[in-house]
């Protein structure tokens, strides 16, 4: 079994994530084979379960909620 290592920092302002995602925890996220990034779900700060998708590039930060 392989193992990654990540580092996580706090990214400018004009690399975030748009803020109607808001703050999550649990969030699903995955890239796909045409560099799609997807980001499914997840629980708000009062634990709210979030059923909405997120679309973007990787790399990119264009994310579009889809319908």
């Amino acid at each position: 079994v392989s193992q990654s290592r990540y580092t996580w920092k706090i990214a400018p302002s004009n690399k975030q994530l748009p803020t109607e995602i808001g703050k999550r925890k649990n969030i699903v996220g995955f890239v796909d084979s045409i560099q799609t990034i997807w980001l499914i779900g997840g629980t708000d700060e009062q634990d709210n379960l979030k059923l909405d998708v997120w679309k973007g590039r990787l790399n990119k930060l264009d994310f579009l909620k889809q319908q």
